[in-house]
């Protein structure tokens, strides 16, 4: 029910739903993973935060806890235990959205070796399991990663590797007031 209600965007409704079903069945980790999923929705970080450890302690296997636990943490600032849960995800079993985010974080603190790194991860994946969600934000990272980059001596090699992707990779200028947003964007063929 929680997620019906979740997916029709009836987020408190469905914060009550998970609360009864946790209350069911505490050993359930999919259920504490999606009450902290809603809880983060209507901006209890703390409160999802508790949830995705719960989560996490019942299933230590449950990637999906693990990620939404570290994009909790990070929207909170604590990119130290982010990142270990990130890495935590990708222990258990390497996902697009894992390193997809790692690299987000890793961008946000100036690591942009290291996010590069995680975002190339993150294409790889996504070369196998062509669904990919999260493609603008994917590659909006790599992109950024480039243009912060001192000089880009290898940008057009990159580029060619990129191109075999299944999706594809364009440069888009997107013109904002008065200023020019630049990103790699991948797009379908």
């Amino acid at each position: 029910m929680g997620v019906a209600l979740a997916a029709q965007g009836r987020t408190k409704e469905s914060i009550t739903e998970y609360q009864k079903t946790v209350v069911i069945d505490p050993k359930y980790s999919p259920a504490y993973n999606r009450l902290g999923v809603a809880l983060a929705t209507e901006g209890k970080m703390e409160e999802a935060i508790a949830s995705f450890w719960k989560a996490v302690k019942i299933n230590p296997k449950s990637t999906d806890a693990y990620t939404n636990l570290g994009n909790a943490l990070a929207i909170q600032g604590k990119a130290e235990e982010a990142l270990a849960a990130f890495r935590n995800a990708i222990a258990i079993s390497p996902t697009f959205d894992a390193y997809n985010n790692l690299g987000i974080l890793l961008q946000s603190l100036g690591r942009t070796r290291e996010a590069e790194e995680s975002f190339r991860k993150a294409a790889e994946l996504k070369k196998i399991n062509k669904n990919g969600l999260g493609a603008p934000t994917f590659s909006n990272g790599w992109g950024n990663c480039f243009q912060h980059r001192e000089g880009y001596p290898d940008l057009l090699s990159r580029i060619r590797e990129l191109s075999t992707l299944p999706t594809g990779l364009q440069y888009v200028e997107k013109y904002k007031t008065d200023s020019v947003h630049r990103s790699w964007c991948l797009l379908d063929k």
